[in-house]
């Protein structure tokens, strides 16, 4: 059970506790009858293939010389012999061949004997572990509980106790390199965009590092695989406890702005620029008023420079977004010889991380629209418009190619997901209410056009997904669009809905490349109708898009997408062109220390404690003994 469990948590498996369900366990019931000895052979044995087979290489080079070891110790311990028995300066017995030995000695010789014998056996079985193992040693680590507790306490087995563990150093925790990643969205039920990559980057990361994840917007408690915390906006002191504790910040949105512990930090820092976020404020305040949008405008492309100035590694969303924020990154002076000396790609310094979708493909649980939502169907043909709807998109287009196709062929409904952003701080815009009235003049709202009034909850999106038909997105012809990245298009791959683009960003030029769907232009509903009729009702094409849309999506699962993150994360390093960043040392400068045992007064009582609860005073009166002894 202890293998199966540790291989499950190196596959990444999460556990639910169930207090309902309960196990019957009588000890020793199977080994009774067959005597101790056996019992610590199959304990010795089975123990060295289960550190063999899981360990990661680093560790196992530590822990499996200490295991043979204390193996033997324990064996000579447990038969109460005398092992300088054999010593040219102890005379007696040297004619005699053979000498009686107590079968406890030959449980731990045999045990290890077994193990070789077993190796070719074993060695398949750590290649495929180690080879579909998502989850480092450091953070299967705390699972384990005190590793600092020998399991036979006989004087002479924990004199060489105390011995093996200082000189192999097998008690101390892999170390982890602590990141902090930061988001301004809220974490909870309904994510957006920037909460869904930033938990997804949290969850990557957590696998192999030590993870907090801070929301700057709030948060419901939600199960995740690391910590969770909310940092009010502006104060710094919240903030400036988790720099102190990070080796590693990875931030996306305004944080450095508003933190200036953030500004001053002589860690390493990740700035997530996949949302240009200068150029999507030239069409977001456009209505504001000449000076409040250039003032938006300024401020968000200050806000950009400042991590662009001080970034350490940059994530972006598509090459076109790379080469973008090149030429921005050569204005600043980060383009140049120290960066670009061992790196001519720059991809140390930027690289492209799209948004992500899941492996595993969405379900539909209960029924959410079709047959439920008064005007939609069973059998009607479903368009979903997944995400939310802003001001640089175009739904007007949309709604106008509706009323076309809705007079031609009828039965075809389209829905808007999401109207209310789930961040407080996201006022409805201005196009929700544009929308509504024009489906109203037009005579297709809750006919053939329908609104959400919310937002759906993020694991509540596949009933959604798998109750459409086809996927819709459409825009201006703009620079925003240019450079933006539609992560509701990601839904539509995940699901394997054939889609309706507008021409002009990087997922239409896909979707044209890998035949997904149909691309059409801007503003032109007549266009969009028929893209729409052929992705609703021409079964070979709709075939055949499903069949590029399965083959394409694997690109975009988060284990792919996320590989550079997790690759610098690994070996993190200030930039090259940093002036005076020796900074604090590095994870990997760390491991290549020697480490510290843990000592002190708090750490000395923990043992007490511990060692009171499970064997009593006198288990303390003999460690001490041992201690005492050492020293």
């Amino acid at each position: 059970d202890v293998d199966f469990g540790w291989r499950l948590n190196l596959r990444g498996w999460r556990y639910a506790y169930a207090p309902g369900s309960i196990a019957f366990h009588k000890h020793h019931a199977s080994m009774a009858g067959f005597g101790q000895f056996k019992e610590n052979y199959l304990l010795e044995r089975n123990a060295l293939f289960t550190l063999y087979k899981n360990l990661e290489q680093a560790s196992l080079d530590q822990a499996l010389p200490a295991a043979l070891a204390l193996s033997v110790r324990r064996g000579v311990a447990r038969a109460g012999l005398d092992s300088e028995s054999l010593d040219l300066r102890r005379p007696g017995g040297d004619a005699e061949e053979t000498t009686p030995v107590a079968k406890d000695l030959l449980s731990s010789t045999f045990a290890i004997d077994r193990f070789v014998a077993e190796l070719p056996s074993l060695k398949a079985s750590r290649d495929e572990i180690q080879a579909s193992r998502v989850v480092a040693d450091s953070q299967v680590w705390p699972l384990f509980g005190l590793t600092d507790m020998p399991a036979f306490q006989d004087p002479y087995y924990l004199q060489g106790y105390e011995a093996i563990a200082d000189s192999f150093d097998v008690t101390e925790a892999p170390i982890a390199t602590k990141v902090v990643v930061v988001t301004g969205d809220p974490i909870g039920p309904k994510l957006a965009g920037p909460a869904i990559r930033a938990w997804n980057i949290a969850e990557t990361l957590a696998r192999e590092n030590e993870v907090v994840l801070a929301t700057l917007s709030g948060f419901q408690p939600t199960p995740a695989p690391f910590d969770i915390v909310r940092i009010h906006s502006g104060i710094d002191r919240e903030f400036a406890r988790l720099e102190q504790w990070a080796d590693v910040i990875l931030f996306q949105g305004n944080a450095m702005a508003v933190f200036e512990s953030l500004q001053k930090t002589d860690k390493i820092v990740i700035a997530d620029i996949y949302d240009p976020m200068h150029l999507e404020q030239l069409e977001q305040s456009r209505g504001l008023g000449a000076a409040e949008w250039s003032m938006n405008v300024a401020t968000a492309t200050d806000v950009l420079n400042e991590q662009l100035s001080r970034g350490d590694f940059f994530l972006c969303a598509s090459e076109r977004q790379k080469h973008f924020y090149l030429g921005q990154l050569a204005a600043l002076g980060r383009v140049n010889p120290l960066t670009y000396a061992n790196d001519p790609d720059l991809d140390g310094l930027i690289s492209v991380v799209p948004f992500g979708l899941s492996e595993e493909p969405p379900v539909h649980e209960r029924d959410v629209l079709k047959g439920v939502l008064p005007g939609i169907a069973a059998k009607d043909k479903l368009v979903l418009w997944s995400g939310g709807l802003y001001n640089w998109f175009d739904p007007q287009t949309l709604v106008r190619a509706m009323a076309l196709l809705d007079a031609k062929r009828g039965g075809v409904r389209l829905f808007f997901q999401g109207t209310k952003h789930p961040n407080p701080g996201v006022p409805e815009m201005a196009i929700v209410a544009e929308t509504r009235a024009l489906a109203a003049e037009l005579g297709v709202l809750d006919r053939a056009v329908f609104l959400n009034d919310s937002w759906v909850d993020y694991a509540d999106r596949q009933n959604y997904l798998t109750e459409a038909d086809a996927g819709v997105s459409t825009h201006h012809a703009h620079l925003e669009t240019t450079f933006s990245f539609r992560t509701r298009i990601l839904d539509y791959l995940w699901a394997g809905l054939p889609m309706v683009l507008t021409a002009g960003d990087h997922f239409a030029d896909l979707v044209e490349r890998e035949k997904l769907g149909v691309v059409v232009p801007a503003g032109d509903p007549e266009a969009l109708a028929a893209g729409l009729e052929k992705v609703l009702f021409d079964t070979a094409f709709i075939a055949e898009a499903r069949a590029n849309i399965a083959r394409v999506r694997q690109q975009y699962f988060w284990s792919n997408v996320l590989a550079p993150v997790v690759d610098f994360v690994r070996r993190p390093h200030r930039a090259q062109d940093a002036v005076g960043a020796a900074g604090p040392a590095t994870p990997a400068a760390r491991r290549s220390a020697p480490r510290r045992k843990r000592a002190g007064l708090r750490h000395d009582l923990s043992l007490v404690s511990y060692y009171l609860k499970h064997g009593g005073p006198g288990l303390v009166f003999r460690k001490i003994g041992s201690r005492l002894r050492r020293r």
